[in-house]
């Protein structure tokens, strides 16, 4: 069986759900060609839709709330979708993100990056660091100065106000250059 991702309308069609779950149930321990697994393709794909009771079904039938390449919490961070998000959270998804180490972005960082408030604050409430920040060229980036600079400035201001490191100001060019 190939997977054959479908869009947000056809997602929230029982049908397709519940067709998903077969295909997940059956092709659990198996991965597509390039080592996606399918239940967890499938749950993205139901977070970024913010179909929180397929969500729920896709987690209570077992599938694993992070893949290997799949981030739901990621997928309905992006989309505005608060309760999915909140779900994920509760069912253990990492609030930095399972590649924050590697790719030094955090899910803070990027619903900074588009000023969501609501995003943000629900990530704050489950212990997402407002402190933490990518060397760059422009210095330390924190949360607040992705919402910064993306003009963004009520968000900016809310992560401000959560601890004083969280905006830090920048390190002059010369001082990153070595000197």
């Amino acid at each position: 069986t190939i997977f054959v991702p479908v869009g947000v309308d056809e997602i929230r069609a029982e049908g397709v759900v519940r067709g998903r779950l077969r295909a997940t149930a059956t092709l659990r321990e198996k991965s597509t060609a390039d080592g996606l697994v399918v239940a967890d393709l499938a749950l993205e794909d139901a977070a970024a839709a913010g179909a929180l009771d397929a969500v729920r079904t896709l987690l209570d039938g077992g599938c694993p709330v992070e893949g290997p390449q799949a981030s739901p919490l990621g997928a309905a961070l992006y989309n505005g979708h608060g309760e999915v998000a909140d779900l994920l959270l509760q069912c253990g998804a990492s609030v930095e993100g399972r590649d924050a180490s590697v790719h030094g972005m955090t899910h803070l960082m990027s619903a900074a990056n588009r000023g969501q408030l609501e995003m943000l604050q629900l990530l704050v409430r489950h212990g997402a660091n407002v402190c933490r920040a990518v060397d760059g060229a422009d210095g330390c980036m924190t949360a607040a100065w992705y919402a910064r600079e993306g003009g963004h400035h009520a968000a900016a201001d809310w992560l401000a106000a959560q601890h004083p490191g969280a905006e830090r100001k920048p390190i002059p060019k010369a001082a990153l250059n070595g000197g």
